[in-house]
């Protein structure tokens, strides 16, 4: 089996979100939406917001710690991954439609605040500088594009916690992460709203 497709990305501030960014360009012109703020956007229009999750477009991960979580993706999980990971939690189904562009993306979610299709145009991914834990400036990836073939996919979470603490520095914490299980669909069944779902890892 090949190995485990893994991406690392910090969480900030209110969560990560998995995208479809094609999608989410067609609900746009579809609900004449001409804000850019999508996250103030949705806080006042919940009906809307619901019909992006449902259609496909937005999976929110919210009320998440600030932490730098490890994401794998695909059909299964690799024995390689389970020997390094305990499951915590799994989640779903979600909604998640991918265009011709052939790809989602996995950002902070606070980019929906700043959002613009431009920015994801023919680049993987998006970064802010910022200091590490050795006062050093350094990117940081705020949006990672993933390849993945066009169609409509089932989606659940699956939590995942190291089964050996990975400490860097007392404000670096690497010993959660999400595994993406993307199953293959014709149409779309019945959905979770995954704004009422709890991501977060209850720390003892």
């Amino acid at each position: 089996m090949e190995k485990m497709n893994e991406i690392i990305i910090q969480a900030w501030i209110y969560g990560i979100v998995i995208l479809s960014n094609s999608k989410f360009v067609e609900l746009r012109k579809q609900y004449k939406i001409k804000a850019r703020k999508m996250l103030s956007y949705f806080a006042k229009h919940n009906d809307i917001g619901y019909k992006f999750t449902q259609e496909g477009s937005v999976i929110p991960i919210h009320g998440i710690n600030n932490y730098q979580f490890t994401l794998y993706y695909g059909n299964e999980l690799t024995n390689e991954v389970l020997e390094e990971w305990d499951l915590v939690y799994s989640q779903g189904p979600f909604n998640l439609s991918i265009g011709s562009d052939n790809c989602f993306w996995v950002t902070q979610l606070n980019e929906l605040e700043e959002w613009n299709d431009l920015k994801l145009k023919d680049v993987g991914y998006r970064f802010r500088e910022v200091y590490n834990y050795k006062n050093e400036l350094e990117k940081e990836k705020t949006a990672i594009r993933i390849t993945y073939p066009e169609g409509k996919y089932e989606i659940r979470i699956i939590g995942l916690k190291r089964k050996h603490d990975e400490i860097i520095d007392s404000r670096i914490n690497r010993n959660y992460g999400f595994f993406i299980e993307l199953s293959s669909v014709s149409e779309f069944g019945e959905s979770i709203d995954p704004t009422i779902v709890d991501f977060n890892f209850k720390e003892k």
